[in-house]
């Protein structure tokens, strides 16, 4: 399947937005946690970060892709 260069462009920026709520969602599912000692909440903030951190390398990436 083949598309133009605007909607590919287009594509990258839905997939960006949906990716940016994700990770707002993640923060904020993070934010309502209620944690009984500081052991698992450095442990669940450990995979949070990991979570964000792997939506903003997508993110990167699909950034870096160009469409002619």
């Amino acid at each position: 399947m083949r598309c133009s260069a605007s909607s590919a462009n287009g594509l990258v920026s839905t997939y960006v937005r949906q990716l940016n709520t994700q990770i707002e969602s993640i923060q904020k599912n993070f934010n309502d946690m209620d944690f009984e000692n500081a052991s698992a909440r450095n442990e669940m903030e450990a995979v949070i970060n990991n979570m964000k951190s792997s939506c903003r390398n997508l993110i990167s990436e699909l950034q870096a892709y160009r469409f002619y």
